[in-house]
Parts: C-alpha cells; structure tokens; sequence
C-alpha cells in the first residue's frame, strides 16, 4: 500500500489522503482547505501527485471545509470524483463548500486572488450515501463507523480486495471526550491514521466553560463558533447548569448554530443521553428562556454568553459582535484554531487582553491516541491534522513507548508501507 500525502499532515486543515494499492488502484479520503489567507492566496489546496486519473472514489469523513471544501476545486480542474459517505455528510457537504466561497470572497476584496472554483463546480459533485454494513466501492471494501466528531462524521476501515493484507483505518476527525456521542470503536487494522490535533489539557474545556459561565455573569463574552461541532456540545453543557437556566436571557445564539440541533437530532448515532441533553437546550431556546437571533440587533446589551457563527470571524455575524463586545467591555474567546491571516487570528494576535484562547476542540490528545493503540494493535501510525513539530514528538513517543512504527509526515510525502 502506498500512501500519499495531499494535505492535512504536519499541519491543520486541508485534510486529504490518497491511497494507492499495489494494483495502482487508487482511493483518496477527504479533499479539504486549509483556511489560511495570504496576499493574493485566499486559501489553500490539496497537492495532487502526477497520473492521479480523473475519475476516482473519494471518501469523507465529514462535512467540515477543511475536510470537503476542494472538492469543487478538484472538479474545476476536470477530475471527476465519486464521493461515498454517509447520507448526513452528503446532505451538508454542498453548503459547507459555499460558505467557503463567501471567505473566499471576503478575502480576495481584501487581499486580492481569484476563486477556486464556482457553483457550478459545486453542483457537479457526484454524492453516493455509503449503506450500512461493508460497502464495495471499485477495488475496495470500506466499512464505516461513528467518529463522536459531528452529525454524519465517520471512521474508515478500508481494504483493497486483492490485498487483504494491507488494512488502513483512516479515524477522521475523532474526541475521546464527547458529551452527545459514545467513544469511537476503531476497528483493528494494520495501519491507523490518526486525528491527533487535540493540545494536552483541551479536555479541560468543561472546566474552562464553567470559569466562562461565571464572567459571563458580570460581562458579555463573545463565543466565534462554527455552525456544528463544539457549539452543540457546548449548548448541552450550558442547559445543565442552572446559572444560565435560571436566568433568562443568559444565553443567545446566532440562529445557524440552534438550528444545527435539529441536524444532531437526525444523527441515529446519538444514544439517549445525548439525545435529552440536546433536547433539553432546543427546549431553552423554544421556551424563549435562551435567546436565539437571526440579527445582532435582537441580542440585549450586557452580560451573556452570546455565540456567533464563523469561528474565525471570516463571515457571518460574528465579526460584527466581537466588534460590538469589546466596545461594551466585554470579552472575545476562541475555543478552536484560528487561521493565519482571518480576522479572527488577527483580533487574536492583536494583544487586547479581553481577546483570549481558551481551547475546547472535540479532537483526541496525545493520551487519547495512545489508549486506542493500546488496543488497536496496528503496526503502523500515521499523525494527521496536527502541526509537524508536535506530531513529531507524539510519533516519537508513540514508537518509544508501544513499539510501533509511528510517522509525522509533511504535505506531499509518499509511505511504502
């Protein structure tokens, strides 16, 4: 099995790996952006080897832009893939695209660039819902399962039919420490490659949210969140706290981020739990206790946590509020990563010190991926969406440690395994 780095590793965003079996059949998983924004490069694209042919399977793991969004750029270039996934993906995919449109938009007006692609590109993507069970997909067998990341998001277990021998269990985007979804059964495989982007104390964010409720008691603070993911595990945390449920008004959020429950609702990957906890925050917002605003107009001045969608600022309202928040003495805090060259990691890099990280990403750290090797039994490690020095020393570790042949590679490599 060959596998060949088009973007995601030794770095955030642009999630896109390619799998080429000894017969050259080839796979790829994810073909996303990586959101940075520089003079005249509004965005950044997956790197594509020579003799990729046109057309060829394509596996997502989610919906998220940095995981789907080069899709259209793929079809703008006259490649024709056929994208499998699960029919919750395939139903967001489309919208995720444009919304990366319009930051593209934002930052050519700013920066200058030209769009990756158009609507047009985006209607020509070729969705096919996986069914339960193991799907064949050309050469492969591709079995899937529910990564705890967001609606649709899922695991790959992946073997080419005359090589049996070669497994790869691709994770996509994964947390160990859902509040909604149950941990991820990776199956074993001979080679895992891995999400491993979550820092070591992220998986404090619960106690860091706790601290924030308290200021949110004496001041507004600005939540830039994207449309789903933390948002809602976050909103099921809040509903339980009586310091926000007691108080009307304590919470107000942007419209997108309180219809997202709905599409979490719709998962059937959601046990019980997760399931009340989501119900018991759509009910806030129902009731009117919560305030869910369509313009910035309708949030009340003064103390609140208040979440805007666009974690980086880029579209939405959020750059409006985060303008409005400060100016009334308030608080902006990122939870998630923040792009070079976005808005948002310019207000974060500004030096105000009411504009604070705080992360609480639903990603795995260095500890959660050991604890799933310890059982998975692979041979072989490859660290995805996580910056090339810190991936480095986790894959040192990781080989110290287990034994295991453990990899950091960077964009554009190719592993023999």
């Amino acid at each position: 099995m060959r596998i060949i780095c088009c973007g995601g590793v030794g770095e955030e965003g642009r999630s896109s790996i390619l799998l080429q079996a000894k017969d050259g059949a080839f796979l790829m998983v994810d073909c996303g952006v990586k959101r940075e924004f520089t003079p005249g490069e509004p965005g950044r694209y997956p790197v594509l080897p020579e003799g990729l042919p046109k057309k060829f399977p394509l596996l997502l793991t989610h919906a998220h832009e940095d995981h789907v969004a080069s899709i259209p750029w793929l079809i703008a270039q006259g490649y024709q893939p056929e994208i499998h996934t699960t029919a919750c993906t395939a139903s967001l995919g489309a919208d995720y695209c444009r919304t990366w449109l319009k930051a593209v938009d934002k930052a050519i007006k700013t920066g200058g660039g030209s769009r990756p692609y158009e609507e047009e590109h985006i209607l020509a993507m070729d969705w096919h819902p996986l069914a339960e069970g193991e799907n064949i997909i050309g050469s492969w067998k591709v079995k899937h399962g529910p990564a705890a990341h967001t609606p649709g998001s899922c695991w790959y277990h992946i073997i080419h039919q005359d090589f049996p021998e070669d497994s790869v269990c691709v994770s996509g985007d994964w947390t160990a420490r859902s509040l909604v979804y149950p941990h991820p059964d990776f199956p074993p495989c001979r080679t895992f490659i891995t999400d491993a982007s979550g820092k070591d104390g992220d998986g404090e964010g619960l106690d860091r949210l706790g601290k924030l409720v308290m200021l949110s008691l004496e001041k507004p603070i600005l939540l830039p969140l994207p449309r789903m993911g933390r948002c809602q595990e976050m909103l099921c945390y809040m509903a339980s706290l009586p310091e926000l449920t007691n108080k009307a008004g304590a919470v107000a959020m942007d419209a997108p981020l309180v219809d997202a429950i709905d599409t979490w609702l719709s998962d059937d990957g959601i046990p019980e739990k997760g399931r009340e906890d989501l119900l018991l925050a759509k009910k806030l917002f129902a009731d009117g206790r919560w305030i869910r605003f369509t313009s910035p107009d309708e949030v009340p001045a003064g103390p609140r946590i208040i979440g805007a969608m666009d974690a980086m600022l880029s579209t939405g309202v959020s750059g409006e509020m985060s303008e409005r928040v400060l100016a009334e003495g308030g608080m902006v805090i990122f939870s998630g990563h923040a792009a070079l060259g976005t808005p948002g990691r310019t207000l974060l890099d500004s030096g105000d010190p009411n504009v604070i990280r705080l992360p609480w990403k639903i990603h795995p750290e260095a500890a959660d991926v050991e604890q799933v090797l310890v059982n998975l039994r692979a041979e072989n490690v490859i660290l995805v969406h996580t910056p090339q020095e810190r991936a480095a020393q986790i894959a040192a570790n990781l080989s110290e440690k287990l034994g295991i042949h453990a990899m950091a590679p960077k964009t554009g490599d190719v592993i023999d395994l």
